[in-house]
């Protein structure tokens, strides 16, 4: 019974310290032909509504960041708004989304000037839910806390990635663990082309 309970826990243990210790290069991101998972974010105005029933109305291109204060992820949002009325015209919405508490956006939506749809993912759950959330390392745990303005236990980062979503179903996906490499622009417009072939 002693050596059950002992194997239990350090089973327990061990799995805590793998999940702890997670690396961006280990996500392991919804695969396409995977539905929407459902998960309760923020829009601007504070609104909590269900990712899935979100998307589920339109086709959606949704771009993961990790926050305003990451200048690749702003280089980034800035660089899909010279696009953004290419996709749409496509026939898709864009929206971006990032752990940022909401009450940051009317401010960054200012400041950055962009004209699509952000959305606060604050408690993590789309993150989680399309498998793109890491346990920073220790040894940059303490800046991310500081610039994402929460406490260093169980923070989560997302990749940065983007899905191309429609009904319900995600038709792509790009997904790099280095942070400093975005999707350009063209490849993102040939791949919303070739979906419609």
């Amino acid at each position: 019974m002693l050596q059950r309970i002992f194997l239990l826990s350090l089973t327990i243990t061990i799995t805590s310290m793998i999940a702890k210790s997670q690396v961006a290069s280990e996500v392991c991101a919804l695969n396409i032909g995977t539905e929407c998972p459902s998960a309760k974010v923020q829009q601007v105005d504070g609104t909590v509504i269900d990712l899935k029933e979100y998307c589920a109305d339109q086709p959606t291109v949704l771009v993961f960041y990790r926050g305003g204060w990451c200048p690749y992820c702003t280089d980034h949002l800035a660089a899909l708004n010279s696009v953004e009325n290419e996709i749409k015209e496509m026939g898709y919405n864009v929206v971006a989304i990032s752990p940022d508490d909401v009450k940051t956006y009317p401010e960054f939506l200012k400041k950055e000037k962009l004209n699509y749809t952000l959305i606060s993912d604050y408690q993590d759950e789309a993150m989680k839910a399309f498998g793109v959330a890491f346990h920073p390392s220790e040894k940059r745990i303490g800046i991310y806390s500081r610039v994402m303005k929460k406490p260093e236990e169980n923070l989560l980062v997302p990749v940065p990635a983007i899905f191309v979503i429609k009904d319900g179903v995600i038709l792509y996906r790009y997904v790099n663990p280095n942070y400093s490499v975005r999707i350009s622009n063209d490849m993102l417009i040939a791949a919303l082309k070739s979906l419609k072939k």
